[in-house]
């Protein structure tokens, strides 16, 4: 009877454990993305200052489209956009500046959680999911399509690899061969990790369309 109640004992003890003590209200609904961010203010606009994964980039703002060019901006160049992917994946002391993305005011939310006495404020900016990959750019397009790039060229590499390596070893070839899979596999893996957990600053300004097209301008020409 004592192990009896002592096995009862254990499975209750087990049952509180995996029991959900959160509120499953919200489980499934459609929520804002939910980004750390420094608010500022520069030329009379709203400015927020991210740092992302560099995988993230396009998740947030909208793909450059070499045939199409982005409203307010210039046509973009895929060969320029994929010398940098080449240059992101090559070097493993990259730099790259911010991207410079736009919103109309009022789109975001953004939560204070401290306020400076410079007048810059940190906290939460929520993003409507239903904006996330429709930022448009403003300056940074060959960067941004060079970070596609590059995850689309890693994720190509790695999925190649690893048929070829199961190729390998169904047909039985010298472990030589299957090594030099292995440490062609090992770099591509190397280079995802970076692009997963290395990133790069996105500021979002708040600013009309009529507006963008000068703020481009004085960035080139000032």
């Amino acid at each position: 009877t004592r192990g009896r109640q002592t096995v009862m004992e254990d499975i209750m003890s087990i049952s509180d454990e995996i029991r959900f003590s959160g509120d499953l209200g919200m489980v499934g609904a459609i929520r804002p993305i939910e980004l750390p961010a420094t608010r500022y203010a520069q030329g009379g606009r709203l400015h927020y200052q991210l740092a992302v994964p560099v995988i993230q980039v396009l998740r947030l703002v909208q793909q450059p489209d070499p045939s199409q060019p982005i409203e307010g901006n210039r046509k973009v160049d895929a060969n320029r956009a994929k010398k940098f992917a080449t240059y992101l994946r090559r070097e493993r002391e990259w730099v790259c500046p911010a991207i410079i993305s736009r919103v109309d005011a009022g789109q975001l939310h953004f939560k204070t959680q401290h306020q400076f006495p410079n007048g810059t404020a940190w906290g939460i900016l929520e993003i409507p999911l239903e904006l996330a990959q429709r930022i448009l750019l403003l300056d940074g397009q060959h960067r941004a399509l060079g970070f596609y790039y590059a995850e689309q060229l890693t994720s190509a590499q790695i999925e190649q690899l690893a048929a070829t390596r199961a190729r390998q070893v169904e047909q039985e070839q010298p472990r030589e061969a299957i090594a030099i899979t292995d440490s062609q596999m090992a770099v591509e893996k190397a280079i995802r990790e970076r692009l997963i957990s290395e990133h790069v600053t996105v500021e979002i300004v708040e600013v009309r369309n009529d507006r963008a097209a000068q703020m481009l301008a004085d960035i080139n020409n000032n």
